[in-house]
């Protein structure tokens, strides 16, 4: 699964184009959750490791990026279906259901996606995720 990450580091932050941001845990900026690039295509979970918060401007994050597999964001969206669909780039799900049933499937089933997740292999930077700054391999 690792193989994107080397691939990654070899294009310039701006090449990377990212389509869709789906945030699972938000506090002043996206903190978990999954992220598709369009270019080059892969899907990613990512969580946020490390912050400088600044007053005047967003604050800079650290995120740590683990490949997902490719149908994880329409997997989400099935799951989620309750919710309102996700009309622009990044996607904060209200996470208001009709029931507590429908939030307790809801919930297994992120948490189903989540388990599917390896080790992270990523240090991003980013202010919101809608732009990646700069990139580094972990190394183990």
């Amino acid at each position: 699964m690792a193989v994107y990450a080397p691939h990654l580091l070899q294009l310039p932050p701006e090449a990377l184009e990212v389509g869709q941001v789906i945030v699972l845990d938000w506090h002043d900026g996206p903190r978990e959750g999954f992220l598709r690039l369009k270019q080059p295509l892969s899907c990613w979970y990512y969580r946020l490791y490390a912050e400088a918060r600044r007053e005047e401007e967003p604050d800079d994050r650290l995120y740590l990026f683990a490949l997902a597999p490719d149908d994880t964001p329409q997997r989400l969206i099935s799951a989620l279906a309750e919710l309102e669909l996700p009309e622009k780039r990044l996607w904060v799900p209200t996470w208001r259901f009709s029931s507590e049933e429908a939030r307790r499937v809801a919930d297994q089933a992120v948490a189903a996606l989540i388990s599917e997740i390896e080790d992270p292999v990523l240090l991003v930077r980013s202010v919101d995720l809608l732009q990646l700054q700069k990139l580094w391999l972990l190394v183990s």
